[in-house]
């Protein structure tokens, strides 16, 4: 997290930036935007909880899966990484239930923004218990998997090699950021890989759009409107698209894919009305209101896993108790 002593002076520098060096401010200001910190304030009782989850990692089989440090497109919209090495591990742990067959289903676990596989694993033993093999993953930057920065391409690069490994998938659950990068993987939204069939998806507390993170950013550093194009330009090298391209709802209509959302009106990081849109966007899309359980909390509610698992488990949803306050 950048200190309020830090911002001032990166908003200083950028103002000069602006003016002087707009295209080098925009690549600096992408970097800082693409590099999450390795660490995240949790409450005392989130803490308890995430460290018993990574007690639960031990028990998991761990997997590196291999990937390519891109996509990179030229101007003629060609992918570059191709001659590549696989330089970058995305490490995911395996969880399997007692009995296992060639018909046993996979849940994929998605974290956030600066979160990692430990933060979601309340979800693991319902589904376990329900017969679903759970794979949970670091994405790049983040908890044991590698790299320094992490953006939605590369995290969907990553993503689309774990798929190749461990698929099919039944579901994903995914949290904020991870919920961006399931809509993009579900409707093939970036040219070089194809969609992920899924038959459920949960999204919890998820981004509606893109763009609106990257504006939201550049109001807090300071970037003027030369910059801001500039920096929303630097996305299209990466994803093949434009930034404006990547609204979630668009993504969930396209994927038409049997959809949960659970966001709770107070949450100050991402908006409700973000949610309310995507649920607008198709009729397979199903909004459920968690009130008074935030942006973070609500990962670790009761409600949250019950509400998650038997979505996933039957296709249905019914009101549980945050819900019906």
């Amino acid at each position: 997290m950048v200190t309020s002593t830090g911002l001032k002076a990166l908003r200083f520098a950028v103002s000069i930036g602006n003016v002087l060096a707009p295209a080098l401010t925009a690549r600096t200001a992408f970097r800082l935007f693409c590099t999450p910190p390795r660490s995240n304030a949790l409450s005392d009782r989130e803490t308890a909880m995430t460290r018993r989850a990574e007690k639960r990692l031990a028990a998991a089989t761990q997997m590196d899966v291999p990937y390519r440090d891109g996509p990179r497109f030229d101007a003629d919209g060609i992918d570059q990484t191709q001659g590549t090495a696989n330089d970058q591990n995305l490490r995911s742990y395996i969880f399997d239930p007692q009995t296992v067959s060639d018909s046993t289903k996979t849940v994929v676990l998605v974290h956030g923004w600066t979160g990692r596989s430990s933060y979601m694993l309340s979800f693991a033993s319902p589904l376990l218990a329900k017969g679903y093999r759970v794979v949970a993953v670091d994405l790049p930057a983040h908890g044991n998997s590698s790299a320094r920065q992490l953006h939605l391409p590369k995290a969907v690069n990553a993503m689309s090699e774990l798929h190749q490994r461990t698929g099919p998938w039944h579901s994903i659950i995914a949290h904020s950021f991870g919920g961006a990068v399931a809509c993009t993987l579900v409707s093939g939204l970036i040219p070089v890989f194809a969609k992920v069939p899924l038959k459920r998806l949960v999204l919890i507390a998820t981004p509606h759009s893109m763009q609106w993170i990257f504006h939201g950013f550049g109001r807090a550093v300071g970037l003027n409107r030369k910059t801001q194009t500039l920096f929303d330009e630097l996305v299209v090298p990466l994803a093949g698209r434009p930034l404006e391209h990547f609204e979630s709802a668009d993504m969930l209509q396209e994927a038409c894919v049997p959809t949960l959302l659970l966001h709770a009106p107070d949450d100050k990081e991402v908006p409700f009305s973000g949610a309310q849109a995507m649920a607008a966007s198709s009729a397979k899309v199903t909004l459920q209101p968690m009130p008074g359980l935030g942006h973070r909390r609500i990962l670790y509610a009761p409600d949250t896993i019950r509400a998650a698992t038997e979505f996933v488990h039957t296709g249905k949803v019914r009101q549980h108790s945050s819900a019906a306050k």
